[in-house]
């Protein structure tokens, strides 16, 4: 059983060329270099003036006066952070949408909206030319791709985790990696193909293998995170076949990220590569024999008492267990029907959640290994 996700094969088909790269050492040379040229400064929403020609609106940059060109991430964040309409902006002729810009940047700075604003500008080192990459509100916590990516490299043993293995590889590599960055994010996927777990299945032995998804904007495109998890198999469109035992950080780039990257990030992915299977397989295994209750009734009341699950919930949980695992009082089968509801949930968030109050239900075999 477990989940089959879409989440990489969805990286996987709108990438372009110019976003894969066929090793680490690429990516991470790729983002080193944008933060190399990169420099943060904060603004006072007051001091903050925009320019137009007749093909764009940029931005002047309060401490050196120069001209920088957004681009449409920062636009829109830009748009977004004054309350101005940046759909409706994008259709006026430059004069305009400046000139519509600095009336809510005005409009922003009498209502007391926004006080200062924190800029990301890049400049390109061969033509010199500045562009603004992103505009967020100074509560904004800036966790650098260089960071993250120098991170994966120094704790992951890249000999053991890899990109993994498509049949189109060697006459397309940069279509079979999974290694990808673009002005907004960076977002990696490995696999350890080369250390197999055996865990007791149903019929003899089951054979898992360990994937990790781990991703950031350092522009405010989306969170910083990580996932890790076992599966049964990854086809050559990057779906994830039987996702489970999933464990998810996740990090919001408010004041207090960069904090967080060190004291809950990092020390998170320095585990993997130390996960020992060894371990999984004794906590499998204890899953397995572990019944949590003699009947139906404790089943359910054993479950409820649990993080993410109402008394419905470990209702409906119990019953997807025995229909489709056989036995709903033993705790593996109980993770394997919580994961095979999520896919009944409508919405991505509920099961997520659902997801990962399920994989937590294996703790509680950890502990007795």
């Amino acid at each position: 059983m477990g989940l089959d996700s879409t989440e990489v094969s969805r990286q996987w088909a709108t990438r372009p060329d110019d976003q894969r790269f066929l090793t680490m050492q690429d990516l991470y040379q790729s983002v080193k270099g944008r933060r190399d040229v990169s420099r943060q400064y904060d603004a006072a929403l007051e001091d903050m003036q925009f320019g137009y020609d007749d093909k764009t609106v940029f931005a002047i940059n309060p401490k050196t006066e120069e001209k920088v060109a957004f681009n449409n991430w920062s636009f829109g964040q830009a748009a977004s952070l004054v309350k101005a309409p940046a759909g409706y902006l994008r259709t006026l002729p430059p004069i305009l949408a400046a000139a519509n810009l600095k009336y809510n940047v005005f409009d922003a700075f009498e209502k007391g909206t926004r006080a200062d604003l924190r800029m990301l500008q890049t400049t390109d080192a061969g033509t010199g030319v500045s562009e603004l990459r992103s505009v967020n509100a100074t509560t904004y916590g800036r966790v650098w791709d260089e960071q993250v990516v120098r991170l994966c490299q120094e704790h992951i043993d890249l000999s053991k985790w890899k990109v993994p293995h498509a049949s189109y590889a060697s006459k397309n590599p940069l279509l079979a990696t999974t290694l990808y960055a673009s002005d907004r994010d960076c977002y990696i996927f490995l696999v350890n193909e080369d250390q197999p777990v055996e865990v007791p299945g149903d019929n003899g032995k089951d054979t898992l293998f360990r994937g990790v998804i781990i991703g950031n904007s350092e522009v405010g495109a989306r969170t910083l995170f990580y996932k890790w998890f076992l599966y049964r198999e990854v086809c050559d469109n990057r779906i994830i076949w039987g996702m489970q035992d999933v464990e998810e950080v996740r990090i919001k780039h408010s004041s207090g990220a960069p904090h967080r990257f060190k004291k809950e990030f990092a020390p998170a992915i320095a585990q993997i590569g130390d996960a020992s299977t060894g371990q999984l397989v004794s906590a499998v295994k204890e899953a397995r024999r572990f019944e949590v209750g003699k009947d139906l009734s404790e089943v359910h009341e054993w479950l409820a008492k649990k993080p993410g699950f109402t008394k419905g919930l470990a209702k409906e949980v119990a019953t997807r267990a025995e229909l489709e695992e056989g036995n709903p009082r033993c705790l593996w089968n109980l993770v394997q029907g919580a994961t095979s509801l999520a896919k009944d949930k409508q919405h991505q968030d509920t099961r997520m959640v659902l997801e990962q109050s399920g994989s937590a239900l294996m703790k509680y075999a950890e502990a007795r290994v």
